[in-house]
């Protein structure tokens, strides 16, 4: 039987597999499986109005790991999975 840590990290790891591929279906406009910095700025634009042109680059710089000018979705995923750690520590921290 699983434990219910295991089990929440399991479903964290589901949803954000899940939330990844829809902001790579979202911001990829011309199907490419990249997301180009206009498609990156076109996306946020869009999501947040109040978004300056700097945070957006700022927030490109961060997902764009290899510094190509292109988010993979390979760098996408370990974006993410540097989120899972993040929690996976948090869960140890409260002893859940």
């Amino acid at each position: 039987m699983m434990e219910f840590k295991q089990v929440v990290v399991l479903r964290i790891k589901a949803q954000a597999e899940e939330k990844m591929n829809q902001i790579l279906d979202t911001l990829d406009l011309n199907n490419s499986n990249l997301i180009d910095y206009s498609e990156f700025n076109m996306g946020a634009m869009r999501v947040e109005n109040l978004v300056s042109t700097e945070r957006i680059k700022q927030a490109f710089r961060i997902l764009d790991i290899n510094e190509d000018g292109f988010i993979l979705k390979e760098e996408l995923e370990e974006v993410m999975g540097f989120l899972e750690t993040e929690i996976q520590e948090q869960f140890q921290m409260i002893k859940i």
